[in-house]
């Protein structure tokens, strides 16, 4: 296959195997039976765009492939009837709902409970991303083989579940719109892992994250969250630039210049937050957390963010979840309005949390605060523990940054005082020599004016 031909191919495939496998999984009601006849439909375009032009619609012609493919699968009594129960026909298979409603049943089936957090992923990743699983198995630094398993087990899982392939019923779709907006808020972080580990800024992961939940936005607009969803990941990806100087080397929140962030991106995330805002709903948890890093998207240098604003936007946000994360940003924001001394209390009682005790970023936090209190002995302390805490090189590089700033602050000061002492000195010689020029002047008997006055 030309070389040219081979990446139209791939291009398209990344872009149409979701619609395409959900399509053939609604007729043939089976996500491994759908998978492998979706990955037929591909090797045929393999085969004949290599002898002849690219069609004119690459993604039409493989759904064509695909549920011809499906249809003919219908007719085979080896895989389907048996049992008398229910099946599709051939023209069911062709003029059933349309591919956007086959890709929403299909991210809903895969986001269930009957699956682990990891395999919803991986499945994703495979089945709706269409990566091929020797890049997942390169993502995740496992052997293919074992991602092999993992997909085969996962498909097998939900053969045996008895959930249909349909939109759930209004009564749990709130549950499970849920798992499956926390599935590609996962990936998402999962890829800004794999950039903490890796080094680079970009992410296949992360990319994917935000394209999914763009999808899933225009699939269920009349849900707050999706649009919410989609705003928290403009935002975060728009800031990635921001994050690290023009040498690559991390920086601290406040060091940050909003003017490196991706305008494009921050421009689609304010319009996802205004389309959540519209629809007059309270905001969910993802639209809240929208709404806090919009507060940062809007302002031209860190120093101009609205702290009030991000208290009263957490405060709401702790409604939704007792996340100790959420407290411990709650609390920084607090410390920018009241100052430092008032927030440390709720330091202090998140030290308490078992999880939180071993997370490198509340001792990072309270390393700011005694900072900022003066309190420079302790601060490094908490500075050096946050870096034996953290996961990752990236993590530790910004850490280690902020105790040399630290050191060279102590520095700054204790030559400062030197200097001022040293000023101080010169000046009361100076002054005593003057001083004594002067009675020198005025002979023995003249005194200072001061000494002729006399009580009354």
């Amino acid at each position: 296959m030309a070389y040219e031909v081979q990446g139209t191919v791939e291009a398209v495939w990344r872009i149409e195997c979701g619609r395409i496998t959900a399509a053939v999984a609604r007729i043939v009601q089976n996500l491994s039976l759908a998978d492998a006849i979706a990955q037929q439909a591909l090797q045929a375009a393999m085969g004949c765009w290599s002898n002849e032009t690219v069609p004119e619609n690459p993604g039409l012609w493989l759904m064509s492939v695909a549920k011809g493919l499906a249809t003919e699968q219908l007719q085979t009594a080896e895989h389907y009837g048996r049992g008398g129960s229910p099946r599709l026909t051939s023209t069911d298979a062709v003029d059933a709902a349309d591919t956007d409603d086959d890709l929403l049943r299909l991210i809903f089936t895969i986001c269930q409970p009957a699956l682990s957090s990891d395999a919803q992923i991986t499945l994703v990743l495979k089945i709706l991303s269409g990566l091929p699983t020797h890049d997942i198995a390169r993502i995740y630094a496992l052997p293919e083989a074992a991602v092999e398993e993992q997909i085969a087990l996962a498909k097998g899982t939900l053969a045996r579940t008895p959930i249909p392939f349909a939109l759930p019923q209004e009564s749990e779709r709130t549950a499970r719109l849920t798992s499956v907006l926390e599935m590609i808020s996962t990936l998402f972080n999962e890829g800004h892992a794999v950039v903490n580990k890796l080094g680079p800024l970009k992410s296949e992961l992360s990319e994917e994250a935000l394209r999914l939940a763009r999808i899933l936005s225009q699939l269920l607009p009349e849900e707050p969250e999706t649009h919410g969803l989609q705003a928290l990941l403009e935002f975060q990806t728009s800031r990635l630039r921001a994050r690290t100087d023009t040498a690559g080397r991390p920086l601290l929140p406040i060091d940050q210049n909003p003017a490196r962030c991706d305008r494009l991106l921050t421009g689609r995330g304010l319009a996802a937050l205004s389309q959540a805002r519209a629809l007059g709903k309270p905001l969910g948890p993802y639209a809240l957390q929208a709404a806090i890093a919009a507060c940062h998207a809007r302002v031209e240098t860190a120093t101009m963010v609205t702290w009030l604003s991000i208290t009263g936007l957490y405060e709401n946000l702790i409604q939704y979840t007792q996340c100790p994360l959420v407290q411990l940003n709650h609390a920084f924001a607090i410390s920018e309005i009241h100052g430092p001394a008032s927030a440390m209390p709720l330091i202090e009682a998140l030290q308490q949390h078992p999880a939180m005790s071993k997370h490198s970023m509340l001792h990072a936090v309270r390393g700011d605060l005694l900072a900022r209190l003066g309190r420079m002995t302790e601060a490094r302390d908490a500075f050096e523990l946050a870096i034996a805490l953290a996961s990752s090189q990236r993590d530790r590089d910004l850490l280690q940054n902020r105790i040399d700033d630290l050191i060279a602050e102590e520095r700054s000061h204790s030559l400062k005082a030197k200097v001022i002492a040293m000023l101080n000195e010169k000046a009361l010689l100076r002054s005593g020599s003057t001083l004594k020029a002067t009675e020198d002047h005025r002979g023995p008997c003249q005194k200072s004016p001061l000494t002729t006055l006399k009580p009354p």
